[in-house]
C-alpha cells in the first residue's frame, strides 16, 4: 500500500492562488524559504494509520511549531500597524492525537503511552512563550487577544447515532441481517425513515418537501418528532457504565441565523464530556453496537456539548462584558477600528476603541 500525504501548493511559484493580495505567498516565500501552504499540516492520518509512530509524529508537529514561528517572526519584523492574525495548529492537532498518552483512563492509553505523557503540556508552554515574545515586540498601545474558539475534552466513547435511531424505531433498514458496514446509508429504506444522523453533530428529521424522500410533515408532525427525539436521546444512558451520552440537543433555530436556517440540522447534538459521535455514523454507516471503546489515536476532541469545551480568551485590555462569545470578535474588530457594524452582525465590541 502507499501512503500519499496531502500535496502543498509550491508558495514561489503557486499553481493556484493561495494569497490574498495574490503575490503575497510568493512575497513571503523570498523572506522565508519554502512553507506549508495547506491548513493544519499535522498529518494526523498518518499517525492513524500506522505510516507514522508517536515519536514521528511529534517530530513533524515540532518542525510545524518551528516553521509558524518563522514566518511569525518575519511578519512581525514588518509589522506597522493594522489588524494582525496568526493561527498556531500544534495545539489542536496534537491534542487531538496525544490524548491518549497523558489520561491512564483513556481506553486507548497504553504502556508504550509514558515517554510522550508530558508532550501535550510541553506544547502549551511553548505556545506561551509565543505569545510573551509577541507581547515585547509589539507597540504599547496595541490590543494583543489571545484565543481559542474551542476547548478540550477526553473521547473515551464512540456513539452511533444513526444505530441509536435505528435501533429505536426512527430509521428502517432494507436489510436488518446486514446492519454494519454499510456506509453512506446504502441499506436505508427511505420510505419508512424519519431521521438519520451526518456529520459529527447533525441530526435531520427526513422532511417532505426537503429531502429527496421526505415522509414526515412540516408543522404539528414535524414538531412533536423532533421533541420526541430530543427526549429519548437525552434520556439514554450507557448500559455499560450508566453515562448519558448526549448532554444537550440544540434546535437549529437557536444556534443559527439567516437565509440558510432550513438547510441546517433540525438539532444539534451536543454530546457529554467523554463520548462522541463515531466516524462511522458522521459518514452516514451503522455498527452493531450503539456505544464501542475509542481505540484510535484520535483520542482527545471537542465536538461535544459547548459547555463542556469552553474556549480561552486572554486580552491585555478590560473586558466590556462578563461573557465572551466567538460571535463578538467580528464586532469587536470593527469597533476597534471605528468601522460601523453592519446590521446583519452578531455581537459586542468586548474593549473599549480608545
Amino acid at each position: 500500500m502507499l501512503y500519499a500525504a496531502p500535496i502543498n501548493i509550491n508558495p514561489a511559484d503557486p499553481a493556484l492562488p493561495i494569497s490574498m493580495p495574490r503575490d503575497y505567498a510568493e512575497y513571503l516565500y523570498e523572506k522565508v524559504g519554502y512553507y506549508g501552504t495547506k491548513g493544519m499540516p499535522e498529518d494526523t492520518k498518518a499517525l492513524e494509520w500506522g505510516v507514522l509512530d508517536d515519536h514521528e509524529f511529534i517530530e513533524l508537529s515540532n518542525f510545524v511549531l518551528d516553521e509558524n514561528d518563522r514566518l511569525l517572526d518575519a511578519v512581525l519584523k514588518e509589522y506597522s500597524g493594522g489588524l494582525l492574525f496568526f493561527y498556531f495548529s500544534t495545539l489542536d492537532q496534537t491534542t487531538h492525537m496525544l490524548w491518549r498518552n497523558f489520561d491512564p483512563n483513556h481506553p486507548a492509553h497504553t504502556a508504550d503511552s509514558s515517554p510522550y505523557m508530558n508532550q501535550t503540556q510541553r506544547y502549551y508552554s511553548q505556545i506561551d512563550s509565543v505569545v510573551g515574545a509577541v507581547e515585547k515586540r509589539i507597540p504599547k498601545d496595541a490590543v494583543l487577544i489571545v484565543m481559542s474558539d474551542h476547548g478540550f475534552a477526553p473521547y473515551y466513547w464512540k456513539f452511533n447515532l444513526n444505530t441509536w435511531l435505528y435501533r429505536n424505531g426512527f430509521v428502517t433498514l432494507i436489510d436488518d441481517s446486514n446492519v454494519a458496514d454499510q456506509p453512506l446509508f446504502r441499506n436505508v429504506f427511505w420510505r419508512r425513515s424519519r431521521a438519520f444522523g451526518l456529520g459529527i453533530n447533525g441530526l435531520y428529521i427526513n422532511l417532505r418537501g426537503r429531502e429527496a424522500e421526505g415522509v414526515v410533515k412540516p408543522g404539528e408532525e414535524y414538531d412533536a418528532l423532533v421533541e420526541e427525539i430530543r427526549q429519548k436521546l437525552l434520556a439514554y444512558r450507557d448500559p455499560n457504565t450508566g453515562l448519558a451520552p448526549v448532554k444537550e440537543l440544540y434546535r437549529r433555530s437557536d444556534v443559527y441565523q439567516g437565509d440558510e436556517v432550513e438547510h441546517a440540522p433540525d438539532l444539534i447534538v451536543g454530546y457529554a464530556r467523554g463520548f462522541r459521535c463515531s466516524d462511522e455514523s458522521a459518514l452516514g454507516d451503522f455498527s452493531n453496537e450503539i456505544i464501542t471503546p475509542n481505540l484510535s489515536k484520535w483520542t482527545g476532541d471537542h465536538c461535544i456539548a459547548t459547555s463542556e469545551v469552553p474556549g480561552i480568551l486572554v486580552a491585555n485590555r478590560p473586558l466590556l462584558v462578563s461573557d465572551p462569545a466567538l460571535t463578538d470578535f467580528a464586532a469587536t474588530v470593527l469597533h476597534l477600528y471605528g468601522v460601523e457594524r453592519p446590521k446583519n452582525i452578531i455581537g459586542r465590541p468586548l474593549f473599549d476603541s480608545r
